[in-house]
């Protein structure tokens, strides 16, 4: 079953912004979902930021790819390579808007253009030691 590439758009809106007093950042973990043929499809994405370098990971559907591009708030844009079960590689284009913790965008896989939006993960509790 091929893999269902609009769930790679969804890595694009991951790119939500967090900051401290104004600053913009773009690290941490998101929750994206879209609509595509299948219906409704999640994914997460695991985001870090090195000036304004964009890296990090998206998974939907037991499958993992990579992603790279860049952050310029409140706009990123960065390209996902999604391993495809036949062994080739999928190049899924992202553009997003991060507004606070929440982001929406578009992502194009094969000439189809899917739009998403997302949420950042809440960080689990700290244990106390």
């Amino acid at each position: 079953m091929r893999i269902r590439t609009l769930g790679m758009l969804a890595l694009g809106l991951a790119l939500a912004v967090s900051g401290a007093a104004g600053e913009a950042t773009v690290a941490g973990d998101w929750a994206v979902s879209w609509d595509d043929a299948y219906g409704p499809q999640t994914g997460t994405l695991a985001l870090t930021l090195e000036g304004d370098a964009l890296s990090g990971t998206f998974a939907t559907q037991g499958v993992e790819g990579t992603l790279t591009g860049t952050f310029q708030a409140p706009n990123a844009t960065f390209t996902i390579d999604m391993p495809q079960p036949d062994g080739s590689t999928s190049k899924i284009e992202v553009s997003a808007v991060v507004e606070g913790d929440s982001v929406s965008g578009t992502a194009v896989d094969r000439g189809m253009t899917i739009p998403f939006s997302g949420k950042r993960k809440a960080k689990p509790p700290t244990q106390p030691q």
